[in-house]
């Protein structure tokens, strides 16, 4: 019987279907996960996390993927600073991937960012994938990234008209990153 996919924030009793299919995934891709799984962790315990911004698309009882999005700031030479918002990790399972369930799961978190009253998402991804949810290249408008991450990889996108105007400086991420970059060093 066909059962239809549903998007909704995670619950706790997902967790051990997100933390497989993330490491599962990665791994194909990477050649492991794990970095992605303690990522995840690491996002999932930060004070600031919020869980509204954390959506599984499910169908019955499985999941079969998860978005998630975590505060950043864009910090300028002139100590300004603009809130952010950081897409990572996406992840759909394996066995459902190329199906749409990344992009329905893209498009109601931007949709929930917007509803919270964020401005802007950065992230780090395929420049052959995300443009279409309108994701550009953030180092083209002076936005860098403290990890590196270069032309046309790192994106951003403004959620709402001039959120990106006057806005240049380096995205700066939360401790919770720290694995990536550690990993990276």
């Amino acid at each position: 019987m066909y059962t239809e996919i549903i998007i909704r924030p995670e619950q706790p009793t997902d967790y051990t279907q997100i933390r497989t299919m993330t490491a599962s995934a990665f791994a194909a891709v990477f050649g492991s996960g794990e970095d992605e799984v303690a990522l995840l962790e690491a996002l999932r315990a930060a004070p600031d996390h919020d869980p509204e911004l954390a959506l599984v698309a499910v169908q019955g009882e499985v999941v079969l993927g998860h978005i998630l999005m975590s505060p950043v700031s864009i910090e300028g030479d002139e100590q300004e600073q603009w809130p952010a918002l950081c897409l990572a990790p996406l992840c759909v399972r394996i066995d459902h991937q190329r199906q749409g369930i990344g992009s329905a799961l893209i498009r109601a978190a931007l949709e929930q960012a917007r509803e919270k009253g964020h401005t802007r998402v950065v992230l780090s991804g395929s420049d052959a994938y995300y443009p279409r949810f309108g994701f550009q290249d953030a180092n083209f408008l002076g936005i860098k990234d403290e990890m590196g991450t270069p032309s046309p990889h790192f994106m951003v996108l403004p959620l709402i008209k001039g959120a990106l105007t006057g806005v240049s400086g380096v995205v700066r991420y939360p401790a919770a990153f720290d694995t990536v970059r550690d990993q990276e060093a």
